[in-house]
């Protein structure tokens, strides 16, 4: 077997000749090579559905894509996923977001510099991610900015990326070079 038999790794990471079936195909995808493909290629029958929905998110959601990555990045700092934190400040920063509103999620500090739509998104993936629930009164705010599709698929990109983040914790899965913005592509041209 070629996998990745590093012992600081908790578990190999799976090259394409270790694989079949939908797996192979993952990891001969653009961004097959990533170190959590290759991990996640150890559930050969759910890794493309998974790369399918994360390329929906990326790609194809009608909610913008900064507001998308605000909330990716609250999501990932209270959620502890450092691997996919420096591939979404790349994202993030291409679509908008200044290194002074990334340094105040990495802060956890929102007191200043949000526009009333952010600091919306700010309360509900908060909530979301530490209560699970969402109160009446930051549900209703958030309406004001958002439609009905919007707030589902904030909702779905707030909770793919802590499922992602549980994996890569779980596992200690280290950072692969930053890469961010060409994986935005390919989920944006392959949608």
């Amino acid at each position: 077997m070629s996998s990745d038999q590093n012992p600081d790794l908790r578990m190999a990471l799976l090259n394409p000749e270790d694989v079949e079936g939908d797996a192979a195909k993952a990891l001969a995808s653009p961004t097959g090579h990533m170190s959590l493909f290759r991990l996640m290629a150890h559930a050969p029958t759910t890794i493309l559905p998974v790369m399918r929905l994360g390329r929906a998110i990326l790609g194809k959601q009608q909610l913008d894509g900064r507001t998308r990555e605000l909330a990716i990045l609250i999501a990932l700092r209270l959620e502890g996923g450092r691997y996919e934190w420096p591939q979404h400040v790349d994202i993030a920063r291409s679509l908008g977001l200044s290194d002074a509103e990334i340094a105040a999620v990495e802060r956890l500090d929102f007191a200043h510099g949000f526009t009333p739509r952010d600091r919306a998104v700010v309360d509900f993936t908060r909530q979301s991610v530490e209560d699970v629930r969402v109160d009446d009164a930051t549900f209703a705010t958030l309406r004001r900015h958002l439609d009905e599709r919007e707030v589902v698929e904030l909702v779905f990109a707030i909770g793919y990326y802590m499922m992602l983040a549980r994996l890569t914790e779980a596992v200690e899965l280290v950072s692969d070079p930053v890469d961010g913005r060409a994986v935005l592509q390919s989920s944006q041209s392959r949608s």
